[in-house]
């Protein structure tokens, strides 16, 4: 191979860095264009999943999404929650816990060098705490009464001393027993500390002395164009495979594959053209700072399929890889680990893009669908087709979804509502409750 001039990674970002916690104190989706493929390595594959519904908006918000892959070993799901930066320049509203500081450190990030020498400091340092997932899941029944038992193959990333590691709701979903393998081989068994499928985000916990623990970057100032790698579990067996690519675009969304009913999406993704493959679900995305800006979960593969879920040609996809951002998987993370349940609002929405947007003179936000009876948000007065465009001082917008807004607050905090209805905008005051 010739030499080359390597390429210098140009940009400098830093924030400051918070002192770590002491761990011995506790400081701690067949939409008719859809078609979905589990990237678990799986020996008895637990069927189709479904996708998105078709928005709701008077005229009708339809858009084509490409055929997704959750990128696992297994059976399908998703996750709830949002992230609380603790980074001076971008901190979320609220916390999970006021009293009891989040277990995952994060660190400043300050990224200079050559690429080639960045990436291989990145590994060494982040790969020792990144863990491959075995989940003997749950027997099922047939229906002329044959009993089977999937396994599945996932990846996590370890997040505290006291054995918390992260990963996502559909590596876990359905298990009977887990097992983590640590990079340097040695095995031990897990236990679920709790899962949120509309985030697409779990918490295991191992009580065998861990290897690594992860730090967290913050997503919330991360730019397309820079080079990231993730690593995993690829294909069930490759254990720890690095693969480098560079953050593709922001603010995605896709249909949330834990959902059967097909009403929920995955929002705020980020979008990498590092390789994902089966088994990667789980798996962090890390920057060149040696930072988790990312939790690995789907794949795009082809954009087309009938309505019978058969697929039948279409564009083929390449290179279109998706994450959960660090805030929201942080944050979801702190609450399962706290036992800290997300407040309730009481809608169905669709996020309306700003492409969406402008094809129907609605404003950036969430479009109201439904709203449940008796709810907080039927207390307040919110009505289908509003547009919520901000929730307290944060905007409704591509990279933060309403949901994730909502999470940064409490059970029970009254929060205003900018919400645009028949051309004009008005504010609602709304208490959030619990979920029914």
């Amino acid at each position: 191979m010739e030499p080359y001039d390597t390429p210098q990674y140009d940009q400098q970002t830093t924030w400051q860095a918070s002192a770590p916690p002491d761990p011995g104190s506790g400081n701690t989706g067949y939409t008719q264009s859809t078609s979905y493929y589990s990237p678990y390595v799986t020996q008895a594959q637990t069927g189709r999943l479904a996708g998105g519904p078709k928005p709701g908006v008077a005229p009708k918000l339809v858009a084509g999404i490409a055929a997704l892959s959750l990128v696992l070993g297994g059976a399908a799901g998703a996750g709830a929650g949002a992230f609380m930066a603790h980074s001076q320049n971008s901190v979320a509203q609220g916390s999970a816990n006021d009293s009891a500081p989040s277990p995952i450190y994060q660190s400043e990030r300050v990224i200079s060098g050559d690429v080639s020498s960045l990436t291989v400091k990145v590994v060494q340092q982040v790969g020792p705490a990144v863990v491959s997932i075995l989940n003997n899941q749950q027997p099922q029944q047939d229906y002329f009464g044959n009993t089977s038992q999937a396994t599945s193959a996932g990846s996590g990333v370890i997040i505290d001393r006291n054995g918390y590691i992260l990963t996502n709701y559909h590596v876990v979903a359905g298990e009977q027993n887990l097992k983590v393998t640590f990079a340097n081989g040695t095995t031990t068994t897990a236990t679920l500390v709790g899962g949120d499928p509309t985030n697409d985000i779990a918490v295991i916990k191992v009580e065998a002395k861990v290897p690594a623990v992860a730090t967290f970057g913050n997503s919330q100032t991360i730019r397309a164009g820079e080079t990231v790698l993730a690593i995993g579990n690829a294909l069930g067996n490759l254990q720890n495979t690095v693969t480098e690519g560079i953050i593709s675009g922001l603010g995605r969304s896709l249909p949330n594959g834990n959902d059967a009913s097909g009403n929920s999406s995955l929002q705020n993704l980020i979008q990498t053209d590092a390789a994902i493959n089966h088994g990667n679900s789980g798996g962090p995305l890390v920057d060149l700072a040696g930072h988790v800006i990312g939790i690995n979960t789907a794949v795009v593969r082809s954009t087309s399929t009938t309505n019978t879920g058969l697929q039948v040609g279409g564009d083929q996809a390449e290179g279109l890889g998706f994450a959960i951002p660090s805030n929201t998987a942080k944050a979801v993370a702190d609450r399962l680990i706290f036992h800290t349940p997300s407040p309730f609002l009481g809608i169905e929405y669709k996020p309306v893009s700003a492409q969406l947007a402008s094809a129907y003179g609605l404003p950036v936000g969430a479009y109201v669908k439904a709203i449940s009876p008796n709810s907080p948000a039927a207390h307040s007065g919110l009505k289908p087709q509003d547009v919520i465009t901000a929730v307290g001082n944060q905007a409704i917008d591509d990279q933060h979804d309403l949901k994730s807004v909502l999470d940064t607050f409490h059970i029970g905090d009254k929060v205003k509502l900018t919400v645009f209805r028949s051309g004009q905008t008005t504010t609602l005051t709304v208490t959030l409750g619990k979920h029914p």
